[in-house]
Formats: C-alpha cells, sequence, structure tokens
C-alpha cells in the first residue's frame, strides 16, 4: 500500500489563504502554510465552513491540497466511490511501571535473594529499550555492581544493596527507566522501574548473580524462561495516538514530507524541506483509503490501494477550523 502524508500547523484553519473566483475556483498558489483543503476534480474548493452541505462536492472525484514549506502539494485523484476514513484523536501516551520483586504490598513475588552475601557477588539488572531495533547495541543498559564488606544482607531483606542498585540506575543520564525502592517494612522488598518517556516500553532481563532468582515476568536471558506465574506490569505501556514522534516515524518510514506522493526520494534531500509537525504538538489523525484511478488497464496497479494520512492539531475544534471542516466534508465523500 502506497501512503502520503499531509500536516496541518496549529491555529490555521481549513483551507486559509487560498484565492477563489466567484464560483469557488482555486485561482492562485495562495494558502497559508500549514493550510489544508479539499477540492473537486474541476478545482473548485469544498466548502469547508460549518453546515457544509452535499451539493458542495461533485463530480466523481476529490483531491486533498495543503500548502507546504516545499509549496503547495496535492493528492492523487480520490475516487468518491472507494473513499474510506477512519478517525482517531489524540490519547496521550501512558509511562509503562514493571516491578522486579515485590510491591510495598508483596503483592508481585519476591526477590528471592540468597541467605547470605559474600565480598565480590554481583548485583545486576539489565534493562532493554524496546524503542530500537534489536541490532541497536545501545538498546540495553546493563547495571551492575559488587557486593563489598558494607553491604548487609538480614534474612530475606535487601538492607542497603537494592538502594544502591536504584542510584545506579538514575545515575544514568541515558537510562531508559527512573527506579525505585519498594518496601513494606517487613521482608517485601523490590523495585519499580517507571519508564522516562511514556509510551517506550522496556524490558527487564534478570541477570546472574545475587538477583538471578528474582520474580520477574520478563525474558530471562540465563535460562530463557518466563516466570509465568506471577505479573510484573503494574501500568501497562501505552503509545498513544496522534503524538509528534508517531507523525515523524510516519514520514520516515514512508520516506516522503507531506505532500510528496508517487515519487521515490533520498531521504537527505527530502529532509532538507522543514516538516510542518511541531515537537510539542498532538494531532488527530485521519487515515484515508481508496482505490486510486489507473490510466491503462494494462497497468500492475490495477486496485493497488492507497493511503493517505492527514494530521491535524488536536486543538483545532472550534468551528471553521480544520477538524470540523473535514469531518462534515469527509462524511460526504461517499456517503
Amino acid at each position: 500500500m502506497k501512503r502520503d502524508i499531509f500536516i496541518s500547523k496549529a491555529d490555521v484553519a481549513y483551507g486559509a489563504g487560498l484565492t477563489l473566483d466567484t464560483d469557488g475556483f482555486w485561482t492562485a498558489d495562495a494558502m497559508t502554510l500549514g493550510s489544508i483543503a479539499i477540492f473537486n476534480e474541476d478545482q473548485s474548493v469544498v466548502d469547508g465552513t460549518a453546515g457544509v452541505v452535499a451539493g458542495d462536492i461533485t463530480g466523481d472525484y476529490i483531491y486533498i491540497g495543503a500548502m507546504t514549506n516545499a509549496g503547495m502539494k496535492f493528492s492523487v485523484p480520490i475516487p468518491r466511490s472507494t473513499f474510506k476514513y477512519t478517525k482517531k484523536a489524540y490519547v496521550a501516551p501512558v509511562a509503562a511501571v514493571k516491578v522486579l520483586g515485590a510491591t510495598a504490598d508483596a503483592s508481585y513475588g519476591s526477590l528471592n535473594l540468597p541467605s547470605s552475601l559474600s565480598v565480590g557477588d554481583t548485583v545486576a539488572v539489565a534493562i532493554i529499550d524496546r524503542t530500537k531495533e534489536h541490532w541497536d547495541t545501545s538498546r540495553v543498559h546493563l547495571y551492575n555492581f559488587a557486593v563489598t564488606s558494607g553491604d548487609l544482607l538480614t534474612g530475606t531483606t535487601s538492607a542497603n544493596i537494592i538502594a544502591k542498585l536504584v542510584a545506579l540506575i538514575n545515575a544514568d543520564s541515558n537510562r531508559v527507566v527512573t527506579a525505585a525502592v519498594l518496601d513494606d517494612g517487613a521482608d517485601a522488598d523490590g523495585i519499580s522501574f517507571t519508564a522516562r518517556i511514556a509510551g517506550n516500553d522496556f524490558d527487564i532481563v534478570i541477570m546472574d548473580g545475587v538477583l538471578k532468582d528474582a520474580d520477574v515476568l520478563e525474558y530471562k536471558s540465563l535460562n530463557r524462561t518466563y516466570t509465568a506465574a506471577l505479573t510484573n506490569t503494574v501500568v501497562a505501556n501505552n503509545p498513544g495516538q496522534g503524538t509528534y514522534a508517531q507523525v515523524v516515524a510516519a514520514e520516515l518510514e514512508s520516506n516522503i514530507g507531506d505532500g510528496y506522493h508517487n515519487t521515490l526520494i533520498q531521504n537527505k534531500y527530502e529532509w532538507l524541506v522543514t516538516s510542518n509537525a511541531a515537537s510539542a504538538g498532538t494531532y488527530t489523525t485521519y487515515s484515508i483509503n481508496f482505490t486510486p484511478p489507473t490510466d491503462s488497464p494494462l497497468s500492475k496497479e490495477v486496485g493497488f490501494k492507497q493511503s493517505i494520512q492527514i494530521f491535524v492539531p488536536s486543538g483545532e475544534t472550534g468551528v471553521g477550523e480544520a477538524i470540523t471542516a473535514l469531518d462534515e466534508i469527509f462524511a460526504l465523500v461517499n456517503p
């Protein structure tokens, strides 16, 4: 499936800056940067004000047009007969929280510490950043230290060794998680791990040493097993919907910037064009799917699906703004 992307800028109304003649036809390349509009096949502009009626959409095709940093860009013709779309509102990402050992109420298992410590024993844990590819060695963060004569272990409590491990993790400026000691004051000790970036998932990997038998649901690299009877996920990871990171990822995956379509462009040239995506932006996402027309019945792309994504800043909710306009228009393209 081919994909095209259009990105609107914040506080830019639907069709802002369009120059129209008396019959509603587009006459000049004058749209405001970041503005989006829907065009009929005869290049007339579909009305974007509140209360748009079906009569504003004419012909068998529509086009999506937008003003980008590279100038005015249009989608391929979109047949109304095969037009389908979904709309997803912005959803804030949620930071995952996972536990090694027990929570304060002892509901997540145990650290299963040895009965005693010896100088030189290793206290270690590894955190894997699941947002990075498997071949990226920087995805693994290993934290370990050797037990000294001053480290204590009384019964099944961890005394200071867990606090030292937590401090070691939190001192890493490139860490994936923030760690915290869990202690109910008796014998239920553990460590909680919270993703530093909401929506970025991670794994906890048991390493050989003092913590080799600690309860955790994540994959154990030593014996290749799971502790399946326990769950260590306190808060499930949620990447959210319509985040800036997702918009950038969509651009990179498609090898396009907003408005480029049906062309192969090398990234080193493509990224010379500034994206309309705002680093602090949140977006409502429209996903449009259709079967594009073909100029030849012998084309290998007959019946080949195409997708267009439109990212509109989620704050655009006022009358006459982009979200309101697109909602009304898209509901009428193929009713």
